[in-house]
């Protein structure tokens, strides 16, 4: 088990949460997700990435989109692998 969560972040960024291991006897969990974190990760896994920059604030074309669109399929990506593999 690292001493420390395995990257920085910020408390501003969902992916955070998703990063389990910082919150879980071990760093383990599996697939035993409590209900609505399922249902929250299910939506994450299939909403389609235009609806999630919608809901999470993009505005415009710029660099910074393309930012928040890398993070947001990096989000889909854990969101999906959780569901699958825990």
């Amino acid at each position: 088990m690292p001493a420390r969560c395995p990257a920085p972040h910020t408390m501003y960024w969902p992916a955070l949460l998703l990063d389990y291991r910082c919150h879980v006897p071990r760093g383990r969990l599996g697939t035993a997700f409590p209900p609505p974190m399922r249902r929250c990760l299910r939506r994450l896994a299939d909403s389609p990435r235009a609806a999630l920059m919608g809901r999470y604030g993009a505005a415009g074309d710029g660099g910074e989109g393309a930012r928040l669109a890398s993070k947001l399929d990096a989000l889909k990506r854990r969101a999906a692998l959780l569901l699958r593999c825990g």
